[in-house]
Formats: structure tokens, sequence, C-alpha cells
């Protein structure tokens, strides 16, 4: 929804032997420093929703170890990325 008609929206995931990054990069309107303060701290949107998607994925992902980092620049775009530990493997 972030990217206008016809703008990719980049993933790319990586590995370093102990945690897992996804990166998702869109090109689209971004945050200003308002938006992205309150955004993952209380619900927050900027589409006319509930705006608690990244409230509730944040919260997911602390509990599981990780981390979710947000970087935007109105005008821009934004790029979100994801941290989590990698499972351990089993016997």
């Amino acid at each position: 929804d972030a990217s206008p008609e016809g703008q990719r929206v980049r993933v790319r995931a990586s590995e370093d032997g102990e945690r897992c990054r996804i990166d998702v990069i869109d090109d689209g309107h971004g945050m200003d420093e308002r938006e992205l303060a309150l955004a993952g701290e209380e619900p927050f949107t900027t589409k006319g929703t509930m705006g608690m998607g990244l409230l509730a994925g944040s919260a997911v992902i602390e509990k599981l170890g990780g981390e979710l980092e947000l970087v935007s620049r109105a005008g821009r775009g934004t790029r979100v990325t994801l941290r989590l530990p990698l499972a351990e493997s089993q016997p």
C-alpha cells in the first residue's frame, strides 16, 4: 500500500549465523519525524485503519527475542528491518 502504483517493494533476507535479517523497502511517501516516533509505540496509521498491525507485530517480534527498526524520511520511502534469532537445530 505504501509504494505508488508501478513501484516495487524490495525484500532482502540474510543471516549472520545467529540472526535472520529481513529488510522491506518501499519508495512510498515515507513518514515525518512525528509519525516515525509514534509508529510501533501506539496504534498508528496513515491509511485510515485501526493502526494495530505494527504495534502487534512489534510485540510478537520482541517476545521472540527480535527487534524491529524503522527508517523513514518524508517523501523518500521507508525501510523496515526485522531481526530474529535463528532457531536452534534439534539433534
